[in-house]
């Protein structure tokens, strides 16, 4: 069976899936109210369409700056003008990674065959 030395690289899906915008979102429902539903889907819809139109381009940006920019975008959508709200939010994407906080690996780690 294969171990953890025998691994080379592991690849994930950032988008929604380690870094999920709708948890941030959902984190920070005491601020936006009912709001924070409609903040999370524009935030990554907008998220997606930088990404894409960025790659369409050949402009690489790092996807911490696509994510931010999409969370402007969406704050400004609603008129939200509130830096605090928007820091709270950049911290707590961050935060929502229950698979990277829980992912603990050890040199005896098996990977499944």
């Amino acid at each position: 069976m294969p171990t953890r030395d025998d691994i080379d690289a592991c690849v994930f899906d950032a988008y929604g899936t380690l870094f999920d915008v709708t948890a941030a979102a959902q984190h920070c429902q005491d601020a936006l109210g009912e709001r924070w539903g409609t903040l999370a889907q524009v935030w990554r819809d907008k998220q997606l369409q930088y990404t894409w139109l960025r790659s369409l381009m050949d402009e690489y940006i790092p996807f911490w700056q696509v994510t931010s920019d999409a969370l402007d975008y969406a704050l400004a959508t609603l008129g939200i003008d509130d830096a605090d709200l928007r820091k709270r939010l950049s911290i707590s994407i961050t935060n929502s990674t229950p698979t990277l906080r829980s992912a603990e690996c050890s040199k005896s780690s098996k990977v499944p065959a």
